[in-house]
Formats: C-alpha cells, sequence, structure tokens
C-alpha cells in the first residue's frame, strides 16, 4: 500500500486533508446517498474546486454542482 501511495504522489496526485469544511458541506449535499464516503468524496470534490473522476452511477448521475468525468471513457 505505501509504494502504491508513493507512485501516486509521483505522478502528482495531491492528498486532501479532512476538513471542518467539507464535512460540514457533506452533511449539506442534497439529493445524495446517505453513504458517508460517498458524501465526503463529493464534497472535497466540491470544496477543492477539483473534478471527480469516477466510474459510480451514483455519483455520475446525482444532479449536483460537481464537476466530474467518467472513469470508464
Amino acid at each position: 500500500m505505501r509504494d502504491w501511495r508513493a507512485r501516486l504522489l509521483e505522478l502528482g496526485v495531491r492528498e486532501v486533508q479532512l476538513t471542518a469544511e467539507i464535512a460540514v458541506r457533506a452533511s449539506e449535499l442534497q439529493n445524495l446517498s446517505n453513504d458517508p464516503i460517498d458524501r465526503l468524496i463529493v464534497a472535497t470534490a466540491l470544496v477543492e474546486d477539483a473534478v471527480l473522476l469516477t466510474a459510480d452511477e451514483a455519483l455520475l448521475s446525482w444532479r449536483g454542482p460537481m464537476k466530474r468525468q467518467d472513469a470508464q471513457r
């Protein structure tokens, strides 16, 4: 696992800390599943103004303002 993480960091992937802002945003999301991990992932993408790369159909079809890209395309 450490090797995998190190390779990702070498490629330029940036780790993001879980902040109170992200936690609050996750609790305020509308029309998204109650899965806490999904909510934290979406909230993180929103707070960081990042594009979420995912193959998760629920996250891809969510009608919120998040930027997203289908990982299977």
